[in-house]
């Protein structure tokens, strides 16, 4: 894999110390592998990638928001009809204390004190949000107008308005943390343990079935629940999950595709090949050449 990347720096894009922030919006095309020295908040308006951040491999869709710390080095490939939003800003812009912050549990650490107890055993890194209720995309459409207007006062609305991301961010990531029992409260108890049970078995052929079995549900009833809940089925959401999967094998390991396709719960390559290519417009082989 390719290790060499470019980094952006603040004064491309404007940011200073009486500029510290700015909204963007992108028809995203393939960008190589850089990183910043600055933060990025990122909000998928349409379409799908493949992002690749500091070792792991994501498959995005419209909904999808994250951040991007200081010094990460991330790429975005096979894009298809990709849009978003993207909230540059130099940590200064939360607080002026906090000149020297580079990753998300920083900010929460600095600006946020209230949940110190509760953020350090946190793992923020490189985690992957989806908006289910539409508020993100509330907040990131009001940030682009207050940015655009730059009417009085629009600077403090804008911090009120991240800070509401990155708390809801938090929130989200204590919802979803299996090792503290905290999966989130959100969700039905069969959506908890069907999320859980997936993350666990992803290489096995038919994880639906059976943990459909295992915990005596019928398939009919939790893929209603779970398009209900989380928007898609238990068959699409699992799909996108292999792929994440066989993206961070092909681009990380030199494991032949048969190999990868069984660690993603395919019993033959060629179904795992026709699924790969209609998902993400290329063939596992074209992607693995293109990570490297």
């Amino acid at each position: 894999m390719n290790n060499e990347f470019y980094t952006l720096q603040p004064d491309s894009f404007g940011l200073n110390q009486k500029t510290n922030f700015q909204m963007l919006f992108y028809h995203q095309s393939d960008i190589e592998a850089h990183t910043h020295a600055f933060f990025e908040l990122v909000y998928i308006l349409s379409g799908s990638a493949v992002h690749s951040h500091d070792g792991t491999t994501q498959m995005l869709s419209a909904g999808d928001y994250f951040i991007i710390d200081i010094g990460s080095v991330h790429s975005y490939q096979t894009g298809e009809d990709f849009s978003l939003y993207n909230f540059l800003f130099l940590p200064e812009f939360l607080d002026e204390t906090m000149v020297g912050c580079t990753s998300f549990k920083e900010l929460i650490r600095h600006c946020m004190y209230r949940y110190n107890k509760i953020s350090l055993g946190l793992d923020t890194e490189n985690r992957l949000f989806h908006d289910t209720d539409g508020r993100i995309l509330q907040i990131m459409e009001l940030l682009h107008q207050e940015c655009h207007e730059q009417k009085l006062g629009f600077y403090d609305i804008c911090q009120n308005l991240v800070l509401e991301i990155l708390i809801r961010m938090m929130r989200n990531t204590l919802e979803e943390e299996p090792d503290q029992k905290l999966l989130s409260e959100q969700y039905p108890q069969p959506i908890q343990q069907a999320l859980l049970y997936f993350s666990e078995h992803l290489s096995d052929s038919s994880p639906i079935s059976n943990f459909c079995d295992a915990n005596h549900y019928s398939r009919e009833y939790i893929s209603r629940l779970f398009k209900k809940n989380i928007g898609i089925t238990p068959v699409e959401y699992l799909r996108k999950k292999k792929m994440e999967h066989a993206c961070l094998l092909l681009s990380t390991t030199t494991l032949r595709v048969s190999s990868i396709a069984e660690q993603c719960g395919y019993q033959d390559d060629k179904t795992f090949r026709t699924t790969f290519k209609t998902l993400l417009g290329i063939t596992p082989t074209e992607y693995r050449n293109s990570t490297k």
